[in-house]
């Protein structure tokens, strides 16, 4: 049987450091070592979409047009629902990424890997059996401590690097940063803000100039590959992940595997094992 998986650059300048890519090429490996014809495609390049008939296809960020008639769909719902359903929200002219509402009606399955976004998907199938859950786990073997690490500025240099989206925007760490660089017994903490999306960049900007903390941000920037995130996490005195709720942060796994404390929201999912 031939397996395609439908992913922006999953494989290509090792992929944009997201879970869902590293879980991608994960799902693919797993495949093959079980027999199957397994491979994933990007969906924006043109030759890849030539070379992506197959048996069955696996929605990881979109399917090409070609093969949106194809009877056999699976959506791999990757994030929250919360997430993955207010995507379409945001009104892009074409199919949007991650279309969720469009592969609940045309997929013949859905996949997830948590059982609260399970018990969600159930509500909007028609057919509760049409939802599978994998424990999969999160794969932490590239995640450690070690001397190679990113030399950030501030006592302690306070990180953030979660998905701009949604329940995950960090308003309410920018405000309580905000309020508390203004109090004189603060210090030298320096906030460093990755994976910011480069079409958002402009409005955090100003956000930041509103609140007069430009000179407090250590760092500004956009999504960063595995290596460097890793030294990232290393080089941080802590992590933060105010997310008032939803699941457990993999950004949070990764920083605690390498050695770093992590910050979290009282009775949120990673209150469990994090700071609160």
């Amino acid at each position: 049987m031939r397996v395609s998986h439908w992913a922006y650059n999953a494989l290509g300048d090792g992929g944009s450091g997201t879970g869902l890519n590293f879980a991608v090429v994960e799902i693919v490996e797993a495949e093959r070592r079980l027999g199957l014809d397994s491979n994933v495609f990007d969906p924006s390049k043109e030759d890849e979409i030539k070379q992506g008939e197959a048996d069955v296809h696996v929605v990881h960020s979109t399917l090409p047009d070609c093969f949106f008639g194809h009877p056999r769909k699976v959506f791999f719902a990757h994030g929250t629902p919360e997430h993955c359903v207010t995507y379409e929200l945001r009104g892009t002219p074409d199919m949007p990424f991650t279309a969720t509402l469009t592969w609940l009606r045309e997929a013949e399955a859905i996949v997830t890997q948590w059982p609260r976004h399970k018990r969600i998907w159930d509500l909007f199938m028609e057919r509760a059996e049409g939802v599978h859950l994998i424990r999969a786990g999160v794969n932490l073997e590239r995640w450690a401590p070690g001397e190679e690490k990113a030399q950030l500025m501030g006592n302690p240099a306070v990180l953030f690097c979660e998905s701009w989206f949604e329940i995950k925007r960090p308003s309410e760490l920018l405000w309580a940063f905000a309020a508390a660089c203004r109090q004189p017994t603060f210090g030298d903490a320096r906030l460093h803000l990755y994976n910011i999306p480069e079409g958002c960049k402009a409005f955090w900007a100003t956000f930041l100039d509103h609140l007069n903390l430009r000179h407090w941000i250590g760092s500004f920037d956009g999504n960063k590959p595995q290596a460097d995130l890793i030294k990232l996490y290393r080089g941080a005195g802590l992590l933060v992940a105010p997310a008032p709720y939803g699941d457990q942060s993999r950004t949070c796994l990764e920083a605690l595997a390498c050695g770093v404390p992590v910050l979290s929201r009282s009775g949120s999912q990673n209150a469990s094992y994090t700071f609160d």
